[in-house]
């Protein structure tokens, strides 16, 4: 069993599953019915698979009915239980930094998907919203965060509701999903519970998720008009790619194309095989790489203001310092209802 932990790592833990074959495809974000459906049928039909256990307990939350305490009483087969611990004060900047994830999806049209280069003369990018601040993160919205503790702050309850069906705990230290450490723990995990990682760790080292807006654009296509006929270049990440089940088509241009020290060191641009044999042999590449480039900058460019605007832990600490009442009740819930 996997305690689905908000803002520690889990949509990170989602992809790290997928990447080994282990089915996880049950999200809290769905009601506790769903979830029993989705995990019922896929624990019968995969060969490695792990129940997700949703972080609020109850049958009714905000004035719906998820009936998540129903679901966690048909947790019967005895388990080990993993989860990631994170530092609290981590936990608050992670969940004031997160984007609200459906508004921006929303906005994300085919033009911004794919950009056809002839023609373009600026670059959109999507406009980003936050789930619990407007316009930028604000540290003054940590009350909001507070008052969805059921949401963030339940590994000691659902401890102790488990206790009895299962074998052993198992926690894991945020920074073991670090980027360095994260194919490691894998491997390490792989051990004890016999199933296979994939053999390039690249694709565990670097940022796996969106969820506080990083590189949410991406995969993008950008197409460019050549000898009367369109082609074009994917712009996306190692992680992202490797569960493309087309991606053996393409091939790997992204040391042709960047020449700087981009920030995002897990971007990588693809073009199909058959494409690349044609324009690399005339001088149309030369024109395409600049405007590849000029796409790249636009998109750092975008992604810094998004670093700028971003709560820290030091902006958090400094606020709890200022506002004892905020300070008080953070911590009579970790008293109550955390590790």
């Amino acid at each position: 069993m996997w305690f689905f932990n908000s803002c520690s790592g889990s949509n990170a833990m989602y992809r790290f599953f997928k990447y080994c074959n282990i089915a996880a495809d049950a999200h809290p974000a769905l009601t506790g019915r769903i979830m029993y459906k989705d995990m019922y049928y896929y624990i019968n039909n995969t060969a490695y698979s792990i129940a997700v256990i949703p972080p609020f307990m109850y049958d009714f939350y905000h004035d719906y009915e998820h009936m998540n305490n129903k679901l966690l009483h048909l947790y019967s087969k005895v388990s080990d239980i993993i989860f990631i611990a994170r530092d609290p004060i981590s936990i608050l900047k992670a969940a004031l930094n997160h984007i609200n994830n459906p508004k921006i999806w929303e906005q994300i049209d085919y033009e911004m998907k794919n950009v056809h280069m002839n023609n373009v003369a600026n670059f959109k990018f999507p406009i980003l919203y936050y789930s619990y601040s407007i316009g930028k993160p604000n540290v003054k919205d940590l009350y909001k965060i507070l008052d969805a503790k059921e949401f963030l702050f339940t590994i000691d309850k659902r401890i102790n509701f488990l206790k009895n069906i299962t074998n052993n705990i198992r926690c894991i230290n945020f920074s073991h999903i670090s980027y360095d450490n994260a194919y490691s723990t894998f491997l390490e995990l792989s051990k004890n519970y016999n199933f296979l990682v994939p053999k390039d760790p690249s694709v565990f080292q670097n940022r796996v998720d969106s969820d506080n807006g990083s590189l949410v654009i991406l995969p993008v296509r950008l197409y460019f008009v050549y000898q009367n006929k369109e082609i074009s270049f994917l712009i996306t990440t190692k992680q992202l790619i490797i569960l493309d089940p087309a991606r053996e088509k393409y091939v790997d241009i992204t040391k042709k194309i960047i020449n700087w020290e981009i920030k995002y060191s897990n971007i990588i641009i693809l073009l199909d095989l058959d494409e690349w044999d044609k324009i690399k042999k005339d001088g149309s590449f030369l024109e395409c790489q600049q405007k590849i480039q000029k796409y790249l900058k636009a998109l750092e460019d975008n992604e810094q203001k998004r670093i700028q605007n971003a709560i820290t832990e030091k902006d958090i600490l400094n606020y709890l310092k200022e506002n004892k009442d905020i300070a008080r009740k953070f911590k009579q819930i970790l008293d109550n209802d955390h590790l």
